[in-house]
């Protein structure tokens, strides 16, 4: 036992010390090494990371520092296959700069970057008590405001007080993070999922009114969670999927999602996210970047907002998935970089939703 225990502690130090060299390594390097390292505190506890949890990690977050910014968050993410059906009026929604595909970020902002590891063990042990609950959308609501007035898709919950549950039990572990909670009216938190930000209220109720008329109710099991972080203005990846009660089945996004499988031919698994671009760079530019590197695309978009203005963001696909690998495994550029369109939570593939 005592073995073990030594083994488990020189990983977790191999651990730390990758965290500490993370700035000057590629993402798809740390990405590698993190999962390897990981894997190792596994194998020699005989156990799941959570038992790690146990011996290293705090029972709760209230020290942990919290993100000034929101670039780590908290959010829950329905499945991509249910993104056309919940964002109806998406493109020309007055929604720029999206950084997550539809949503409803409750906990934003969470814990600096340094943090997260450590807080996602304690997540995955406090959350074991909160089971998976039904979210059902099926009406419509508005939040008047001076300026830009919300339309948003107004959840309702199956049991009604799953959302609450788990809400509650996150806050009782890192209370510092209940910011969303704070400013909303009452102190009371309202889920919501934005459609359009109006400045006029006339069309506000207008498109409310046809919304109602021509919507099919959408649902979804909600069975995890996702902690999100981003780099400046580009778009939320996965860093760590926290599960409900204890559901194992694989995640809709992120690590041991179905697409992360290296057998997985779906245009997802053969598609990159390209962060850090110049904005004023164009298609064809993101086309000819790869080109010269001998790893010309299949297909290829740069993010736009619905203005029609490029975005420091595009999205690439290759004809193979062995392609796609390829180019994560031996890109690396001081400062654009590469996630993995299942890690990626905004866009969609080219051509989808979203995918502007």
């Amino acid at each position: 036992e005592s073995t073990t225990m030594n083994n488990s502690t020189d990983w977790n130090q191999e651990l730390a010390k990758l965290q500490d060299i993370q700035s000057f390594i590629s993402e798809t390097e740390y990405n590698i090494r993190f999962e390897f390292l990981t894997n190792k505190i596994k194998q020699n506890d005989h156990q799941s990371i959570d038992g790690v949890s146990d011996m290293v990690v705090a029972k709760d977050g209230s020290h942990m520092a919290k993100m000034a910014t929101s670039h780590c968050v908290i959010n829950i993410v329905p499945p991509r296959d249910l993104w056309g059906s919940l964002l109806q009026s998406y493109r020309s929604a007055n929604l720029p700069n999206q950084r997550c595909g539809p949503h409803f970020s409750f906990v934003d902002p969470f814990v600096e970057f340094e943090h997260v590891d450590e807080a996602a063990l304690i997540l995955t042990n406090a959350l074991k008590t909160v089971q998976p609950f039904e979210i059902i959308f099926d009406s419509f609501d508005v939040f008047l405001r001076r300026r830009n007035s919300v339309l948003y898709l107004q959840p309702r919950f199956e049991p009604p007080n799953g959302f609450q549950l788990l809400l509650d039990k996150i806050e009782e572990v890192f209370p510092q993070c209940n910011d969303q909670r704070k400013k909303s009216d009452n102190h009371v938190y309202v889920p919501h999922l934005t459609l359009t930000r109006i400045r006029n209220k006339g069309p506000l109720f207008a498109e409310k009114e046809r919304l109602e008329n021509s919507f099919e109710p959408v649902s979804f099991t909600l069975k995890e969670i996702y902690i999100l972080t981003r780099k400046g203005p580009d778009p939320f990846s996965v860093a760590k999927v926290i599960p409900l009660g204890n559901d194992d089945t694989p995640p809709h996004f992120g690590e041991g999602s179905l697409a992360q499988n290296s057998k997985d031919e779906s245009r997802l698994g053969r598609s990159i996210l390209v962060c850090g671009l110049v904005k004023e760079s164009d298609d064809e530019a993101l086309f000819q970047y790869f080109s010269s590197l001998g790893h010309p695309p299949h297909l290829y978009e740069k993010c736009r907002n619905p203005n029609g203005s490029f975005r420091s963001c595009g999205v690439i696909e290759y004809s193979s998935r062995s392609a796609a690998e390829i180019l994560l495994a031996e890109f690396y550029d001081e400062h654009i970089y590469l996630i993995p369109m299942w890690n990626s939570v905004f866009p969609d593939v080219i051509g989808g939703t979203c995918s502007i």
